[in-house]
């Protein structure tokens, strides 16, 4: 299994998608499995919000057959009062990378 993370508001849909296909293809030809991070908007690139970054991964998802670990969406419907990102607000905090882990592991776990 290898867990791949594209930082998709720094870059374009179309990169996205094609580097996701090539990603994937060699990841398979190595014999593992690829699983995409779909990670969060930042407030500094507006293009990208929460839901289009999801809406992009689980695209890119259909066409490799991969899944997917959900981690903006997590953080969008996590608890109010916890703090998720670092300093830079866009960079998980110490709560921020647990989430991540947790929800990395429930997707290859199916938990």
């Amino acid at each position: 299994l290898v867990v791949l993370q594209e930082d998709l508001p720094e870059t374009s849909r179309e990169s996205f998608r094609r580097h996701a296909k090539l990603w994937c293809d060699h990841v398979r030809n190595h014999g593992a499995e690829p699983v995409f991070y779909a990670a969060w908007a930042y407030d500094r690139l507006p293009a990208f919000d929460d839901d289009a970054i999801c809406a992009e991964h689980a695209r890119a998802a259909e066409e490799n057959n991969a899944r997917v670990a959900n981690v903006g969406a997590a953080r969008t419907a996590g608890p109010g009062g916890l703090d998720l990102f670092d300093d830079d607000r866009e960079h998980p905090s110490l709560a921020g990378t647990y989430l991540a882990a947790c929800v990395i592991a429930a997707t290859i776990y199916g938990a």
